[in-house]
């Protein structure tokens, strides 16, 4: 009698362990997306800051300088190397992410063009910039 009284425990032990097993299958190709769309997102993210980084640089070597009463000064936009990337809220079709920097418009005086573009730059402006990202075709855009 002991050994039948417990197999309906059994059967629902075996069942749930199925179940489990079933669900945890199921999900691994889910998790992977997932993993894989993470890694591009922080790929692209960093791309695009490294865009920035160049697009600064260029910027920087092609300041305009104007003459002003004690010598000359410029400004340029550059970018705050900081940033934040994140993926929206779970579930959404496409997905989507935040890419979030600061864009800074530098400038730069001296009493001559030369000693300007040595100078440390200084803060004019800070904006916030947030760029939405959507996730289609397996390329982040």
């Amino acid at each position: 009698m002991g050994l039948l009284s417990s197999l309906p425990g059994q059967r629902r032990l075996l069942t749930l362990f199925v179940a489990l097993a079933t669900t945890a299958f199921a999900l691994a190709p889910v998790a992977a997306d997932e993993a894989r769309r993470e890694r591009a997102l922080e790929l692209t993210c960093k791309a695009r800051m490294q865009t920035l980084a160049e697009l600064e640089a260029e910027r920087l070597a092609q300041i305009e300088w104007h003459v002003v009463s004690d010598g000359v000064r410029g400004t340029y936009v550059g970018y705050a190397p900081d940033f934040t990337c994140r993926m929206g809220e779970p579930g959404q079709e496409p997905p989507t992410a935040r890419l979030r920097y600061q864009e800074v418009v530098w400038e730069k005086s001296g009493t001559t063009a030369r000693q300007a573009m040595a100078a440390t730059p200084k803060p004019v402006e800070i904006r916030e910039v947030t760029v939405v990202l959507v996730y289609r075709d397996g390329i982040w855009r």
